[in-house]
């Protein structure tokens, strides 16, 4: 029976090129895209789970009260790790990690940029990278040893062994390779090629920072034993904190615990070393795949249903000599499952040839490999059957359940009153890619909004340049202030226009946050605002920053300083220029001379916070230069080689301060490109779909065009009468749209402080294309049909 079925099928697409085809190309279409998106989903759902002890290792976080909202983070105190080691023993290990980054690594005269990560030694004990050669053991005898991986190992020494040779890190730092380990997954969060001791960190470049517990910077993971729920320990981090942290501390930085498995998808709590991917951008991802998928499901229904009505009178004839429903679902269901099954070939061949583009685009090296991975084998065979049987299910219940003399009388039956179920389909089709529109039009412009948003000060043309770009030392402050001199002097007629120094600036990164108490007041009137120090005179010149109230700063290292709008309304000072305040840990008194207008000091996905300009203490970890319009890269050039004579051994780097701000976009505009992608793919197999039935429909009533054009009904006519009903439910589908685009819409710009506003034009720009493009789609069938000799129609039969 089964044969007879697969040689009527077959037949029939033979019969049918066209449309089979149009069917196998749209629905592999978007089962190409499902498996792309579903291989990527779940390949990031299963990051750090191949470690041995995965359900008991916690990363710490630490959890700040800023003054413009709540900042939670991974970076902890340095001291924390210890600490916790030595209150409770009874944990199996406390890993801490200073940093992963990439640095130069050097053999002899052949230099590759590496990822390197400094860690603890008992990194290897708690996560499992399995050793090729040597072992973590030498760590502890060497604090000058690393462990590489295999691909790096090959790449420096080809098929030597490694070990006992000598590398340099950062041109400066030689180090004796101790072991060689796997490929680190590419499902790993850590992901480095070069592993240091943290002993060699803290011994030698940064000495005396792994006591303190006001510098924060170090990541914090704790593999817990059997039986100790991390609730427990969590529940006493109060108290271990009042123990520890220095008085000025308290009561602004809590711990919080969290489980390894679930890092790499929470971006809640920031990391500056293992980024995350977000829950609901891989949410939405699922969202989107599943609606791609959903029209060319749609498509193949609503073309399958419409061939089928060709068949009434085989299905009557059929009935009448004895065929009972079931024979006929299964006839039609071989059908459906032979047709998916072809699209499903075309879909995963044409899966394997984006892979490579889709890898780029994500960052990762995602494989398709169903053979091996017996799990994903039994996926898809799964999925091939249930995506078959969904496609074939309604058509073939539909039709198998007419009775032989309504059959044969080719009377069609509707659902919902009037409505085809085509019909249906199709508003929810365009529904859905509505949705996706919209979606595009507000990414879109919440993107321009937040990228030409008016910063508060000018951020054209400003070049920032890092001095602690040594790996074992800081650039000497007065060397610092001398270059920035020399710049303001003799770099105009390089095209300099002002230069400064500062220990943070605008973008960068998170600022430094103290507790203020103005002049006469106590430890109850403590106000939380953000300090940037160590600034000279020019600071506010160069920024181009407005002044309000009061002057700018006259000479360094005076005891003056410049607040912004919102530091005066926390301090609640109307007239704030001659107040004073000092800094909670001290008693020395600062006078505010001047008032700025508020700036985005970071990007418009924060919102603004009180800012302290002082010119005492810190560090300048930044040099700005602010250059003439279009004399950029001789500015540069000037900048680099007066740089390379001051400091010869820091190299130079600089960044714009425009693309500080717009590096903090990339998430958001990561999302637009695959709304866009998504969106053409939606519109393309809607239109696909909405052709080929409109085609269909058009050759069904061919005797009636005839008919109608032999009577004087017009082209226009025609047109008018073919478009409406497909048309009609465009203009539905956008009224069951809109509502959905506007909800989700609202909840995803209610992440962003400074947003913009839904507006009406949205909504129509999305219906008005939607309706373009249907009416586009159908308008070119219906013509075609509408200019065929009435002659030709009529002699259809």
């Amino acid at each position: 029976m089964f044969k007879n079925y697969l040689i009527i099928a077959l037949r029939k697409m033979r019969h049918d090129k066209l449309y089979s085809f149009i069917n196998i190309i749209g629905l592999s279409v978007g089962i190409a895209g499902f498996l792309l998106i579903g291989l990527h989903i779940r390949n990031e759902m299963s990051y750090d789970r191949f470690h041995k002890n995965y359900d008991n290792i916690c990363r710490v976080y630490s959890i700040d009260d800023r003054p413009s909202g709540r900042v939670t983070s991974a970076a902890t105190p340095h001291a924390l790790p210890k600490a916790l080691a030595n209150d409770y023993p009874n944990l199996v290990n406390v890993v801490s990690i200073l940093w992963a980054q990439e640095i130069g690594v050097r053999v002899e005269d052949r230099i590759f940029q590496e990822k390197v990560l400094a860690a603890s030694s008992n990194f290897f004990t708690t996560f499992n990278f399995p050793f090729v050669l040597g072992s973590a053991a030498k760590l502890s005898e060497n604090i000058q040893s690393v462990i590489i991986t295999k691909r790096l190992a090959s790449k420096l020494f080809g098929q030597n062994s490694p070990l006992g040779k000598t590398i340099t890190i950062h041109d400066q730092l030689e180090f004796i390779v101790a072991g060689v380990i796997e490929n680190v997954p590419s499902n790993s969060s850590f992901q480095f090629d070069v592993y240091i001791p943290n002993d060699f960190v803290y011994k030698t470049l940064i000495p005396d920072e792994e006591a303190k517990w006001y510098s924060v910077g170090v990541e914090t993971y704790i593999e817990f034993p059997h039986g100790l729920s991390p609730a427990t320990l969590q529940a006493q981090f109060p108290n271990f904190l009042k123990k520890y942290l220095p008085d000025y501390m308290q009561g602004h930085l809590s711990l919080g615990l969290e489980p390894l498995k679930d890092i790499h998808t929470n971006t809640q709590i920031i990391s500056n070393y293992f980024p995350a991917s977000s829950k609901l951008m891989l949410g939405l991802l699922f969202l989107i795949a599943c609606a791609i998928l959903g029209i060319a499901c749609i498509n193949f229904i609503n073309l399958t249903t419409a061939r089928y009505s060709e068949r009434y009178k085989e299905i009557g004839v059929r009935k009448v000599v004895g065929a009972g429903r079931w024979q006929l679902v299964e006839q039609f269901l071989s059908e459906s499952m032979l047709l998916t099954f072809c699209a499903f070939i075309v879909g995963f061949a044409l899966a394997q040839w984006m892979l490579p583009f889709f890898n780029e685009y994500v960052h990762r090296q995602l494989t398709i490999d169903p053979i091996n991975d017996g799990a994903l084998f039994v996926l898809i065979a799964g999925f091939v059957v249930l995506l078959g049987i969904i496609n074939g299910w309604y058509p073939a219940f539909l039709l198998s359940g007419y009775k032989p003399v309504s059959v044969l009388k080719n009377d069609q039956k509707k659902i919902f009153g009037r409505m085809h179920t085509r019909h249906v389909l199709i508003t929810f089709q365009y529904g859905i890619t509505i949705v996706l529109i919209f979606c595009f039009i507000t990414i879109t412009n919440q993107i321009i909004y937040m990228k030409n948003h008016d910063l508060g000060f000018c951020s054209e043309n400003l070049v920032v340049i890092p001095t602690n770009t040594h790996p074992t030392e800081d650039a000497n402050p007065q060397k610092v202030e001398l270059f920035t001199k020399m710049l303001q002097n003799d770099g105009r007629v390089h095209g300099v226009i002002s230069a400064s120094y500062s220990e943070n600036v605008p973008g960068a990164n998170f600022p430094n946050q103290f507790g203020l108490i103005p002049e006469g007041g106590s430890e109850n009137d403590r106000i939380e605002m953000v300090i940037t120090r160590s600034l000279n005179e020019d600071f506010i010149k160069t920024y181009q920053m407005n002044i309000k109230q009061g002057s700018n700063f006259s000479r360094t290292t005076s005891m003056d300083a410049i607040i912004n709008e919102t530091a005066a309304k926390k301090f609640g000072w109307k007239n704030p220029v001659g107040r004073r305040f000092r800094f909670a840990f001290s008693k020395e008194l600062f006078t505010v001379i001047g008032v700025i207008r508020d700036i985005h000091f970071r990007s418009l996905q924060n919102t603004i916070e009180p800012l302290i300009f002082i010119q005492c203490w810190g560090h300048p970890n930044f040099i700005t230069a602010r250059i003439q319009h279009g004399a950029m890269q001789n500015g540069l050039t000037y900048l680099k080689e007066e740089w390379q004579k001051m400091f010869p051994a820091f190299p130079f780097e600089y960044h714009f301060v425009n693309d500080l701000y717009q590096n903090s976009y990339k998430e958001e505009e990561r999302l637009l490109k695959v709304i866009s992608i998504f969106c053409v793919l939606a519109v393309g197999l809607a239109s696909l779909g909405l052709l080929a039935l409109s085609a269909l429909l058009a050759m069904q009533r061919t005797k009636e065009i005839g008919i109608r054009k032999a009577l004087g009904a017009s082209i226009a006519n025609i047109l008018f009468m073919l478009s409406r009903d497909f048309i009609q439910w465009v203009v539905a589908a956008n009224l069951i749209a809109w509502p959905i685009a506007y909800y989700a819409m609202s909840k995803w710009l209610q992440n962003f402080p400074y947003r913009i506003n839904l507006t009406i034009w949205t909504f129509l720009l999305s219906g008005l294309l939607a309706i373009l493009i249907a009416l586009l789609t159908v308008s070119w069938q219906a013509i075609q049909a509408a200019r065929a000799n009435p002659v030709d129609s009529l002699r259809y039969e």
